[in-house]
């Protein structure tokens, strides 16, 4: 596998760029003819054909204080979603990709990644509302306490947003079923709070 880099170096990128390849060459099997990794402004996973894109959020807050535990689940996370990549709005997917990461044994990581990710971002969109939320919708069927104290947490850093209530019932339920609804929902909430 070819293993691509665009960003500019410093501290920080390279710190990512280390971590990046000791999981890529771990036992992870990706099935790509070539992976690029991108450290920009946003962090988002692309495939087309046997490529792939990862990019990752420069100013994440993992990122931003060299967290090694923290930016390395933010990575691995990343390369898992392209295995899986589906078509649908990434709340949705971070739903079902999150899930499936805390059934292999990644919740104690993931549970890490998304507390330190909360307590550094602002919440004022619905969308920031949203992703708030979905710590606790990932591991309400796998880890009660987790899921529990999540929502605390959710709730104490967010007004309560009832339309959305309906949405996370239906992520509830993902991937096992309700997916497509869940997709309705969402690009539903989008369009009336735009």
């Amino acid at each position: 596998m070819i293993i691509a880099k665009k960003f500019s170096r410093d501290d920080r990128t390279e710190f990512v760029s280390e971590i990046f390849d000791k999981l890529v060459r771990s036992d992870l099997h990706l099935p790509f003819d070539r992976i690029e990794l991108n450290i920009r402004d946003t962090t988002v996973s692309v495939v087309e054909d046997q490529s792939a894109v990862v990019c990752i959020d420069y100013n994440s807050p993992v990122v931003a204080e060299k967290d090694r535990r923290g930016t390395t689940m933010l990575i691995y996370r990343e390369l898992f979603r392209l295995m899986f990549k589906f078509d649908t709005p990434k709340i949705v997917e971070d739903v079902i990709i999150d899930k499936e990461l805390v059934k292999r044994g990644f919740g104690d990581d993931l549970f890490y990644l998304y507390y330190i990710t909360m307590m550094n971002k602002r919440h004022v969109t619905l969308k920031d509302h949203i992703e708030l939320n979905l710590p606790w919708i990932v591991f309400n069927k796998n880890d009660k306490y987790n899921s529990d104290f999540m929502k605390r947490l959710a709730k104490k850093l967010s007004v309560k947003r009832p339309e959305c209530q309906k949405l996370f019932n239906l992520l509830l339920n993902v991937p096992e079923k309700d997916v497509e609804k869940a997709v309705e929902e969402y690009k539903r909430l989008v369009v009336q709070c735009s």
